[in-house]
């Protein structure tokens, strides 16, 4: 990849070695997530844009709000309802997740052993 000079305010390139500094980049670096961080920036600016269009026309607005009802009935259309999954080693049904120590001898690799 090619490399080019771009000329800064004295000032500018002295914000940016600060700021390069604190976050431990290159100001290659600095620069590139920079540049991402706006333009995520302009791409949900825009999709906001969008939607405050849509809001402001209520016929527009309210064919949004009914596909996403309809949406959200298939949703989980043909799903069961099941309980809960348990979280906690406390909770019935817990099964304790397998160490390392016993899974090594299943997945042991190829070669000689020690």
């Amino acid at each position: 990849m090619g490399h080019t000079t771009i000329r800064v305010r004295n000032e500018t390139r002295s914000a940016l070695r600060e700021i390069a500094g604190r976050e431990k980049l290159s100001l290659q670096s600095l620069i590139e997530r920079l540049i991402e961080t706006h333009e995520t920036q302009q791409f949900f600016d825009s999709i906001n844009r969008g939607y405050a269009e849509l809001r402001a026309d209520p016929k527009a607005w309210a064919s949004v709000l009914k596909e996403r009802r309809q949406w959200e009935a298939l949703s989980a259309d043909s799903l069961k309802a099941e309980p809960p999954y348990p979280v906690g080693a406390d909770q019935p049904g817990y099964v304790k997740p397998a160490t390392l120590r016993e899974t090594s001898g299943k997945y042991r690799k190829r070669g000689k052993r020690k």
